[in-house]
């Protein structure tokens, strides 16, 4: 009478698990590489969004502006943009200007796009502000209330053919990602003033 054999045979279960080994090490490697590539994803997502949304709060405090009330500087030391927007006409068809200067300044070397606002008299009010370079410097390093605007700043660049208004703003911005390293996008956006669409 033959007997019939119910188990496995140690060579079976060896090649068994050695297949289940290899199977492990690929899904383990296939899943390493789809969260770097969802992570670089994610990075380039939120760039995307900051750059976005940078430029459009931008474009929109530009436009508030007129001839008299805007200024820039695009030096290697210091970007920089001084608005003074218009907020407001009175029924003798004179302007009304914000009640604060802002300056919005990016040095190389720093990651962020700062803010700064100078408090006006009620008489300045009635007439534009407009920053040259030495008192943007001087706003920068003064004691100002500073607030960051934008972070991840790569680079600032504030573009004009005729060296004043409309400008092009050219902002690069970086972040790392696991495994793709420093992750860059480059966002261009024109700023003009009001009345020069």
């Amino acid at each position: 009478m033959s007997r019939v054999s119910k188990a496995f045979t140690l060579l079976e279960v060896l090649i068994a698990s050695s297949l289940a080994a290899v199977l492990f090490f690929v899904l383990v490697s296939m899943g390493g590489q789809v969260s770097g590539i969802v992570s670089k994803t994610v990075v380039l997502n939120e760039l995307q969004q900051l750059a976005e949304m940078t430029g459009r709060k931008l474009v929109r405090q530009v436009s508030y502006c007129d001839a008299g009330g805007a200024a820039f500087q695009d030096k290697p030391e210091l970007v920089a943009l001084a608005l003074h927007p218009v907020e407001d006409v009175t029924s003798s068809a004179k302007k009304v200007y914000a009640e604060h200067l802002t300056l919005y300044a990016w040095q190389p070397g720093h990651e962020l796009l700062e803010i700064k606002g100078s408090p006006l008299t009620a008489e300045q009010r009635f007439q534009p502000i407009r920053l040259g370079g030495a008192a943007m410097e001087a706003m920068l390093v003064g004691n100002h209330p500073t607030k960051t605007f934008c972070t991840n700043v790569a680079q600032l660049k504030l573009v004009s053919s005729d060296g004043g208004f409309p400008v092009t703003l050219k902002l690069t911005l970086e972040k790392s990602a696991a495994r793709y390293g420093r992750q860059t996008i480059t966002f261009e956006r024109p700023l003009c003033l009001r009345n020069t669409y």
